[in-house]
C-alpha cells in the first residue's frame, strides 16, 4: 500500500498504541497484497483486523473523553524525562522540548507536537495510582 494509505490509517487509528497499530496495518497491508484465488479469505482477514483496530481504537479514545482528568508523569527530578505505558509496564522517555512544561500546573495539547501519540504517555489518576506514581510531579492536559 501506498505511503498515504498507511498515513491514513494511521491517522484513523491514532487512538490504538504505536506498536499495535504499526503491526494491524503491516497485516492489513500484508493481505491485501493478495488478490488471487482465496479473495474471499483475503477479505474476510481484512474485516477482521479492522474490527479489531477499531474497537482498540473506541475502547482507547473512551479514556479521553475530556470529562476526566489525565496527566503527563515526569521523572522525579529528571524534568525532560517522562514516563510512558509500553507493552510489558512502564519506560521513559526523554523529550527536551517538554522541560519548559513539566514545571507548570497544565500544558496545553496545542503545546505537543500532533504527531506524538499521546495514548502511550497519558496517563489517568486511576492509571497513575496502579503504577504507583502518586509521588511523581504530574502535569494535567489542558484540550
Amino acid at each position: 500500500m501506498s505511503p498515504k494509505w498507511i498515513e491514513e490509517q494511521n491517522k484513523k487509528y491514532r487512538y490504538v498504541t504505536e506498536y499495535n497499530r504499526e503491526n494491524a496495518i503491516d497485516w492489513l497491508d500484508n493481505y491485501y497484497e493478495y488478490d488471487g484465488d482465496g479473495r474471499e479469505l483475503v477479505v474476510a482477514a481484512a474485516d477482521v483486523i479492522r474490527a479489531l483496530l477499531d474497537e482498540a481504537n473506541r475502547n482507547s479514545q473512551e479514556r479521553f473523553n475530556h470529562e476526566q482528568p489525565v496527566y503527563i508523569v515526569f521523572v522525579p527530578h529528571t524534568p525532560d524525562c517522562y514516563y510512558l505505558r509500553y507493552e510489558y509496564g512502564l519506560m521513559i522517555s526523554k523529550d527536551k522540548r517538554l522541560v519548559e512544561l513539566s514545571y507548570g500546573d497544565s500544558i496545553n495539547i496545542n503545546d505537543i507536537d500532533r504527531r506524538e501519540n499521546l495514548v502511550d504517555c497519558l496517563f489517568t489518576m486511576a492509571e497513575i495510582k496502579y503504577w504507583g506514581l502518586e509521588e511523581c510531579n504530574r502535569v494535567q492536559i489542558e484540550w
